[in-house]
């Protein structure tokens, strides 16, 4: 992944918008387009926002599953 290090170049996501309308492949590539073709890095405010992922580590979906029963267990 690109290293980001100034606001130079980088996208402020508040102007990023997406047509609703689109198909979900159509979404992602005008995001793509709109972010630069870097849409693990861009501006949010006064903040530098970058996304990394680690290789093994468990899905969203799996973290999902785990907090909701964690949760329900708490509250039964």
């Amino acid at each position: 992944m690109e290293e980001c290090i100034s606001h130079n170049g980088l996208v402020n996501i508040r102007t990023v918008l997406i047509d609703q309308r689109l198909s979900k492949d159509d979404k992602v590539i005008s995001f793509v387009r709109q972010t630069n073709n870097n849409p693990y890095c861009f501006v949010s405010g006064r903040f530098i926002v970058t996304a990394s992922f680690e290789k093994n580590a468990p899905t969203l979906e799996n973290n999902y599953e785990r907090f909701t029963a964690l949760t329900n267990s708490t509250f039964l």
